[in-house]
């Protein structure tokens, strides 16, 4: 066997920047030639991702971070000002789903309060509140709201785990687990906010709300049209017209 050294000399292996030298092999040892044809296919081309407009960059920058536990957002708005909304949210730690929706802004609300940090993911749950503890959970934090008109208890931060701290502070005071004033003297807002940076804790929490939250399921369109109509003949209606 004659090499390619002793062929072409020293050049043949010299040792260049962009290159790498061949590996040699063996001519004495046979060769398998496959006739058969090969069908290359060419990949379809992947769909380019629309411009992204939003002003805010740190919030479009959690979008694929919460999309891993979220999936994609039902509605996506790339425009200034645009926002992601999930309104079909999927089970959260492989348990039951508790949120109704989630909203990603185009927006950064700077909050001191337990530390700096900006505020643009938003995460609402069905509950009804007692109208006696309204004004105590409010008053925790500017990043906890509710609608008392459609019974929605909203938490706004800048992911889903503080997101998942908030609403069971708020609960768990609603139902009597914690006092606003031993929590204020205790310091306990900046411990659960703590708890929001650690995933054991945070799944730890999301399992206890999936016990305290009651399970809310969407009405059936049989009970949306019995609400449209009386269901009962009015007293004395009936006679009035015979």
């Amino acid at each position: 066997m004659t090499s390619l050294l002793s062929a072409y000399g020293n050049a043949w292996n010299q040792q260049r920047s962009d290159t790498q030298p061949l590996k040699q092999n063996d001519t004495d040892t046979p060769v398998t030639i496959h006739t058969s044809k090969v069908i290359t296919t060419t990949p379809a081309p992947r769909a380019a991702l629309p411009p992204i407009f939003w002003l805010h960059k740190l919030a479009w920058n959690y979008y694929p971070i919460v999309m891993k536990i979220l999936g994609k957002g039902d509605e996506v708005e790339t425009c200034a000002g645009g926002l992601v909304r999930w309104n079909n949210c999927p089970p959260v730690f492989n348990l039951r789903n508790i949120f109704t929706k989630h909203e990603l802004r185009d927006q950064n609300i700077f909050v001191r309060c337990p530390k700096p940090h900006y505020e643009f993911f938003y995460s609402f749950v069905k509950y009804a509140i007692n109208p006696g503890n309204i004004n105590k959970i409010v008053a925790i934090s500017s990043s906890i709201s509710y609608d008392p008109i459609r019974n929605e208890l909203c938490a706004r931060s800048g992911n889903l785990g503080t997101n998942i701290a908030l609403i069971s502070l708020a609960v768990k005071i609603d139902q009597g687990i914690f006092n606003t004033r031993e929590m204020n003297a205790q310091g306990l807002y900046a411990k659960v906010m703590e708890q929001a940076d650690r995933g054991i804790q945070i799944v730890e929490l999301y399992r206890e709300l999936t016990h305290l939250v009651p399970d809310t399921t969407p009405p059936t369109n049989s009970e949306i049209e019995q609400t449209r109509f009386y269901t009962h003949t009015p007293g004395g209606g009936a006679s009035g017209f015979l």
